[in-house]
């Protein structure tokens, strides 16, 4: 594989690691470490603390999640696993997307991960990954309900987790009010930091793959007084590359911790964390095709000068143009059939955008290729249509006199709009995705590009202090946690599609070279964000044990601990969104003849990558061979060959001149290269560059928490109660507004919270009931047989959230009931563990649908309020009109009307505004999902060096009542809509009469534009832009009643590693050998769909779709070698996964008809070399 230029070369890598790792090592080695001969000494670890010390192959034996405090999991009622340090080293995780494909009933994102993440549900008809991709660790799933809450010793965290400083993952699946009244209902990820120790060691490792990943750690751990202070450091530094070659990420982190124990029972710990992760990661699923219908067409050439369209750029030459015949109406897009549709103007008096074009995939820098210029005044996205046939249409007149560039872009649902569907249908179609590696290689290439960034900078610490007495009985821990996650998102492009430029000119009338060559490209953004977060907590608790009484009645009474837990936080968020490339002042004062002034939307810069050779002539897709860009293309500070419209010059233009007659003038006014223009980069320059929301919080959380564990019947009974009591203050507030669309800065956090609950109170509680020995040693005198039972609640605290009537909604909540059965071997061999449960997310929400203020306030600002009167429509509640703060502007709109003597009325409407409702709290409810399965772990320990693991999985997730309150809202307006009395008399858009008149000006006819009106009297329609409203509506409520996106019923591991004895023989002693088999169920796809009886669209329940199972297998095989002299231990882990990857695509979404709508990449087959030095 050819290193891509935009990585460091190996030897400037391993420079580097080399520099890390012997700079840490050099810094100990003058502290010694322990002789041979020493005696090992062995301390009670407190109770707040657990680490892998008593954990046996991939069985953990204890736990915090229970009660706080460590306790054996058998003892714990809730669902609880932990992945251990010999199960994670098995496997090769040392992530989330590696580690959550193998334990039961996690999903996490990612090109390794099993599920895509892409939020369909917001995004109908599309993907859109780049928030997955960016921030994995906050997008992943349990039992296919909610992202899981991730904690680092159960403080909450933003950061993603890494190995390098993890000794265990503890997975708390449902909620947990033992631990956080405020969390997920979906769960908890805990990642338990490794920690320093008074035995002195060092482990150096480095893992190498087939696509370049290069990874290396360092873990340090001195004693420096016996037994009293010990300090242990850890580093790491790795690029991950994988099979996209143009993917990467790169990932260096420190962590340092500190052990002092001055006393037997006192425990001072501090750590700190240090991090930066730089990435482009890689693309999980192909592009959208923008190309295919282009080729279906007959790969139509646009020539700007003449709005014409040619076959082939012989036929341009020979001024052969291509005849549209068809209707206006197809191929001005207004028809169901195959559509083409306008778009690309530049503007002569409203300065539209300048568009940077990389014409060489292999260049940094824009602009050179057979004179391709590095800008031009343009707006892009020259796509084509996916249409089955060629539409011809009438000969379109130049509406204005801006237009020199015409393009052909794609409308959702004209394929099945080419298949005669209607349009709400063919508005649940996704776009289409390339599936032939022919065409584009999507396994190989990143064709998003490695300019866009995925950034993450990671500073955490935290100081304990813990006392125990009474020999344990009584203890106390006073700890502090502060961190800070920064990350951000950067694209300089829009969706992951591949575009096809069919113009024959520039604009300024010259040939483009770069006609018929595919490109990716559009208006990027990105998303800065940073999380603060700063607790502090205390934990005392008190056991006692009435056993102590002898034989006397107490004695009866059991053993009691009680735990309580204060916590109280402040957590900071601010996030803004931004243009990742916008053009300076300079742009707009030349193009505008005006100051300049940096007004976001007409400065907003668009980027072109060209990924092709032309394809003008190729008629098979799979010879197209389109490739990606391999360098880091962003533009510079300054433009200078640039094709602009001179506004100095502009008055040379007719434009009154709306044809072709006289386009000479308009073509002169375009320069090319006369001006310098300046180019603002968010990466360089963030300050410059327009932001169009910033959205911020602050939250004040006071914590108060017991839990009481009781054991009656000599431990045979185990029962643990929690209450909490959460209070809550959110301060919600944004940006001080902005100067040229540049926000300045943050408003100041208000006085006054958003949300203030107070004293929210939540509980759980569980039993365990371990039978006698006496019960079971008929079957096996080592057996345990247990059951359990747990409940409990939690809640998420958001800001401010409302309906669309203004209704404050409630808190989003989780709750579980979970029941089951263990049992284990008293030796610790086995263990099985068989989990009953039923879960529930209660109140959550996503983005708004549409925007449903617009109609009723069209019908305002068309209408006067004596004919909205006489029609007798009613007016949407108040509270819709407050939620959407309608209010009148205070201007006038004039309409006139004429009879046939050409008499003119003007009828004066008073104009209303209304917010969209990503402004404001507004948001649609998903109302609840509800969850209900199995979950199955066993781990068996065969003998002392053969250790396996199969756990199981059974979830069930549906989502009900969604967007309920659009339903009705939406349902009361049609009935009013649709009635002829309201309908045939409302004006909702455009003109109201269609005036013909004769050579000599005089009225022929006068129709009204029943187009117009609310409900067309001629076809029974609603006009479009509130079939639209539905169509939007429709793409939501099709998910009503169905399960999660992506969810696979049934998913089944089977992880084991056996490691050869002294016994073997020969070389075969040093050897181990491991594999792992996952199995999934069909996942579901989604739905079939008909008509109900107000001819609305619905789910069809008998007409479901699935794709196919999944089975994935891995292999590894491991060396171990003791080398004396040196005291060092070394072993090498030679792995393979995916070893039965078919390297295609897996289904994630269907289209209402059952073709596949959205493609997964499938992980590919990868192998792996790791190496452990240990002293």
């Amino acid at each position: 594989m050819t290193e891509p230029k935009y990585m460091r070369s190996l030897t400037s890598r391993v420079r580097r690691s080399s520099f890390v790792l012997t700079a840490s090592t050099l810094l100990f080695l003058p502290l010694s470490f322990a002789q041979d001969g020493e005696e090992d000494e062995i301390f009670e670890l407190s109770p707040f603390t657990v680490d892998g010390a008593d954990d046996s192959g991939y069985r953990a034996n204890s736990t915090l999640a229970g009660t706080r405090l460590k306790s054996s999991l058998k003892d714990v009622g809730a669902s609880i696993s932990v992945a251990t340090k010999e199960f994670m080293d098995d496997i090769g995780a040392s992530d989330l997307e590696n580690l959550l494909t193998y334990t039961g009933g996690t999903e996490a994102p990612g090109i390794n991960g099993n599920m895509q993440a892409a939020n369909l549900l917001e995004n109908p008809g599309q993907v859109r990954e780049e928030r997955t991709n960016a921030r994995q660790q906050a997008n992943t799933r349990i039992r296919g309900l909610a992202r899981a809450d991730l904690t680092t010793n159960l403080f909450i965290t933003d950061a993603p987790f890494d190995g390098f400083n993890i000794s265990r993952v503890t997975i708390n699946r449902g909620a947990n009010a033992a631990l956080f009244g405020l969390g997920s209902p979906g769960g908890i990820l805990d990642a338990t930091l490794k920690r320093a120790n008074f035995e002195d060691s060092l482990e150096i490792g480095a893992k190498f793959d087939e696509f370049g990943t290069q990874r290396y750690t360092v873990d340090i751990n001195k004693k420096l007084i016996d037994e009293k202070l010990a300090v242990r450091f850890m580093a790491l530094d790795e690029e991950i590359e994988w099979e996209q070659e143009q993917a990467y990420e790169s990932d260096e982190r420190y962590h340092a911790d500190v052990y002092f124990r001055p006393l037997e029972n006192t425990h001072i710990r501090a750590y700190y964390t240090d991090g930066k992760i730089r990435a482009a990661r890689p693309n999980l699923s192909p592009p959208s095709d923008y190309v295919s219908s282009w080729l279906a067409l007959g790969q139509p050439l646009y020539d700007g000068v003449t709005d014409r369209y040619y076959a082939s750029v012989s036929d341009w030459n020979s001024d052969n143009p291509i005849d549209r015949s068809l209707s206006n109406d197809i191929w001005q897009g207004n028809g169901p059939g195959p559509q083409l549709m306008g778009g690309g103007t530049i503007s002569a008096n409203g300065g539209r955008r300048l568009t940077v074009f990389f014409p060489d995939p292999n260049s940094p820098d824009p602009g050179g290729f057979n004179g391709t210029p590095q800008g031009m005044q343009t707006q892009i996205t020259n796509q084509s249509g996916n249409n089955d046939n060629w539409p011809g249409g009438a000969t379109k007149n130049w509406k204005t006199p801006q237009e020199f560039r015409r393009v052909l872009q794609w409308p959702v649902g004209s394929i099945p709009g080419a298949q005669g569907y209607d349009a709400d249908y063919a508005s649940l179609f996704s776009r289409p995705q390339v599936t032939d590696r022919g065409f584009f290689d999507y396994r190989e290439n990143l064709y998003t590009t490695p300019s866009k960034l995925e950034m993450g900078d990671i500073e955490a610490y935290n100081f304990s202090i813990e006392q125990t007495f009474l020999d344990g009985d009584l203890g106390v821990e006073l700890a502090y946690d502060d961190q800070e996650y920064s990350d951000n998102l950067v694209k300089y492009n829009n969706l992951n599609a591949v575009y096809v430029d069919i113009n024959l000119t520039l604009a300024d009338g010259t040939a483009n070279p770069n006609v018929g060559r595919a490109y990716v490209g559009g208006d990027g953004f990105a998303e800065p964000q940073t999380t603060t977060r700063k607790t502090q907590r205390a934990t005392a608790y008190y056991k006692y044990d009435f056993r102590e009484h002898d034989d006397s009645f107490f004695s009866k009474l059991g053993q009691h601990t009680l735990t309580l837990n204060y916590s109280s936080s402040e957590i900071g968020f601010q996030q803004q969104t931004h243009m990742s490339l916008t053009s300076g002042n300079d742009w707009q004062s030349f193009t505008e003849g005006r100051d300049g002034q940096n007004i976001g939307g007409l400065n907003r810069s668009q980027v072109i990558s060209y990924t092709s050779d032309s394809l003008v002539g190729i008629t098979d897709p799979s010879q197209f061979n389109i490739g990606g860009v391999n360098v880091i293309q962003r533009a510079p500070g300054s433009l200078t060959d640039v094709i602009a419209w001179d506004a100095a010059r502009a008055a040379g233009v007719d434009f009154g001149d709306t044809g072709r007659t006289n386009m000479q003038p308009k073509l002169d006014n375009m320069v090319r290269g006369t001006q310098s223009f300046t180019m603002n980069n968010h990466l360089t320059d963030p300050s410059q560059t327009w932001t169009w929301g910033g959205r911020a919080s602050f939250s004040e959380v006071d914590s108060a928490v017991a839990i009481l564990q009781s054991r009656f019947a000599d431990d045979h009974i185990v029962a643990t109660a929690s209450w909490r009591k959460d209070d809550v203050k959110i301060y919600d507030y944004g940006t001080t507004g902005s100067t040229g669309g540049l926000h300045s800065a943050f408003a100041d956090i208000p006085d006054v919270p958003g949300l203030d609950i107070d004293g929210k109170k939540t509980t759980g509680f569980s039993v365990v009931g371990h039978l006698p020995d006496e019960w079971v040693s008929n079957v096996n005198e080592n057996l345990e047989l247990s059951v359990h039972y747990n409940t409990s609640k939690n809640f998420v605290a958001t800001g401010t959230r409302i309906d669309i009537f203004n209704n404050r909604m409630p808190q989003q909540q989780g709750d579980v009931d979970e029941f089951g059965f263990s049992a284990r071997d008293k030796s610790g061999k086995y263990d099985l563990r068989v989990n009953y449960y039923e879960s529930k997310q209660i109140g959550a929400s996503v983005n708004p649908v549409g925007r449903l203020n617009n109609m009723w306030r069209d019908i305002l600002n068309n209408n006067t309020p004596e004919e909205i009167a006489a029609v007798g429509i009613a007016s949407p509640p108040e509270g819709f009109l407050t939620a959407f703060e309608f209010a009148p502007t205070g201007q006038s709109n004039d309409v006139t009307v004429r009879d046939m003597d050409d008499n003119e009325t003007v009828l004066t409407i008073p104009q209303w505004n209304s917010r969209n409702p990503q402004q404001n709290a507004i948001e649609t409810g998903v109302g609840t999902t509800d969850a209900h399965g199995v979950e199955v772990e066993f781990t068996y320990n065969p003998t002392p060096n053969w250790r396996m693991m199969i756990n199981g999985t059974r979830a069930v997730a549906v989502r009900n009542d969604v967007a309920a309150a659009e339903q009705m809202h939406l349902a009361e307006r049609l009935a009013q809509w649709s009635n002829p009395a309201i309908g045939e008399n409302l004006w909702i858009s455009g003109g109201r009469q269609i005036v013909t008149r004769d050579d000599d000006d005089n009225i022929v006819s006068i129709e009204p534009n029943y187009e117009s009106l609310v409900l067309n009297p001629e076809t029974g329609q609603l006009n479009q832009k509130i079939l639209d409203q539905i169509n939007t509506l429709n793409r939501f409520t099709i998910f009503d009643g169905l399960p999660a996106p992506e969810l696979r019923e049934w998913r089944w591991n089977f992880i084991t590693n056996y490691t050869f004895n002294d016994s073997a023989p020969g070389f075969l002693k040093k050897m181990g050998v491991g594999g792992a088999v996952r199995w999934e169920s069909e996942n579901f796809l989604g739905t079939g769909v008909k008509r109900d009886e107000n001819g609305s669209l619905t789910q069809n329940p008998d007409i479901m779709f699935e794709g196919g199972t999944s089975t994935k297998i891995d292999f590894w095989l491991t060396f171990k070698h003791k080398f004396e002299k040196i005291g060092m231990d070394y072993r090498a882990r030679l792995g393979v996964n995916n070893l039965n990857s078919d390297h295609g695509l897996l289904p994630v979404a269907s289209n209402p008809d059952g073709s596949i709508g959205v493609w997964r990449i499938e992980a590919p087959t990868t192998w792996s070399l790791s190496n452990t030095f240990s002293f």
